[in-house]
């Protein structure tokens, strides 16, 4: 039943009711027929009948059809809304079903967006098998949790009718704090924290399982209501290989679980420098780095600018376990001062257990 008229756009739809909206030669009918207090009933079909879909979401024009892409869909779509480049907006399916979902950055200094053969051309690329469009423009927002991922050319979200969301049920860890993690005692990388997350009430097991040996160095099981929980670990683990390990069973019996991994590598730790501003004179200057080998590795100390490249490598060696001095003269590899700069004094360790890295900054201003 037809409550109430109101004209133009952006007005909320009412609880348990419907907005009906048209434009061009369709205004006039419905104003026609949806006078307030008239019944209005609607006889919505599909011709042929999709039988057995469960699912379905209406959009434009159609991107890709068999991997291939389709540049003239005949679908009635304007010249003005597909030759231009704008913000874009397209999802599609892989050739396993999985789903991809594009958003492209448009109307900006930085990006001007791309055409809609240009975006059936990507969705080729990223290997839709079959794609579609959404609504282009400012409309193209797409975002996860909550955290907007791109920029939409308006600078904020505009406010839509609709959009396609995908939400999950079960438990979901996201990736652990460090990738690598360093618990030698020397302040870096030395901090791990590992997370999960469920959306309703579940009973959840949670451990952190060596991957070597299958090895469980710790395990938590019992009931977590909605929201992210955080596992902090400052105590040492063997080198090499971790898996963090979260399932959970829901409310409603559902069941769900997650994998995360990362490494542990404490090979290299306590690089320090003897100072931080360096004033080398014609003859150069002094310089002392320091730092600790847990195990054996192949280690190489190197002199660098912020950009990344090399001025000097001051080792290359193969070092066993303890602590190691270098000095480091201010020339570079040709025997000359450096330029008054900032520097990077950054150590590398190699071995079986993988790569770790330390550098610290060091400013250098010539006294001539």
């Amino acid at each position: 039943r037809v409550v109430a008229r109101p004209l133009g756009t952006g007005h909320a739809i009412p609880a348990g009711g419907a907005i009906l909206q048209a434009r061009g030669d369709r205004r006039r009918p419905l104003l026609d027929e949806g006078k307030v207090g008239n019944w209005v009933k609607l006889h919505v079909g599909l011709t042929p009948w999709w039988t057995g879909v469960k699912d379905a979401i209406g959009g434009g024009p159609r991107l890709v059809s068999g991997g291939v892409p389709v540049f003239q869909a005949d679908e009635a779509f304007l010249s003005s809304q597909l030759l231009p480049r704008n913000p874009r907006t397209a999802v599609g399916q892989l050739g396993n079903h999985r789903i991809i979902l594009v958003a492209v950055d448009g109307r900006t200094s930085w990006s001007a967006g791309v055409t809609n053969t240009q975006l059936a051309r990507l969705m080729v690329h990223l290997g839709a098998v079959t794609a579609m469009a959404l609504d282009a423009g400012g409309s193209t927002t797409i975002a996860f949790d909550g955290r907007v991922l791109n920029h939409p050319s308006d600078g904020s979200e505009r406010p839509v009718a609709d959009a396609l969301m995908v939400t999950y049920y079960g438990i979901y860890a996201r990736p652990a704090r460090l990738s690598l993690y360093s618990p030698n005692g020397d302040r870096v990388a030395d901090v791990q924290r590992l997370y999960g997350k469920v959306v309703r009430t579940s009973r959840v097991v949670m451990k952190l399982v060596r991957a070597s040996d299958g090895f469980v160095r710790w395990k938590w099981t019992g009931t977590r209501r909605p929201g992210t929980f955080v596992k902090e670990f400052r105590r040492s683990l063997r080198d090499g290989r971790w898996r963090w390990e979260v399932s959970a069973v829901d409310s409603r019996g559902r069941s769900s679980q997650m994998t995360r991994a990362f490494v542990t590598n404490s090979t290299l730790g306590h690089l320090a420098l003897s100072k931080r501003l360096m004033r080398p004179t014609r003859r150069g200057g002094r310089l002392d780095i320091s730092f600790r080998v847990a195990r054996q590795a192949d280690v190489a100390v190197f002199v660098r600018t912020l950009g990344g490249a090399v001025v000097r490598r001051l080792v290359s060696s193969h070092l066993g376990a303890g602590r190691y001095a270098v000095r480091w003269n201010a020339k570079n590899g040709r025997g000359r001062v450096v330029h008054s700069r900032r520097y990077l004094i950054r150590v590398r360790a190699s071995n079986a257990v993988g790569v770790v890295a330390l550098s610290r900054g060091v400013r250098v201003v010539r006294r001539f």
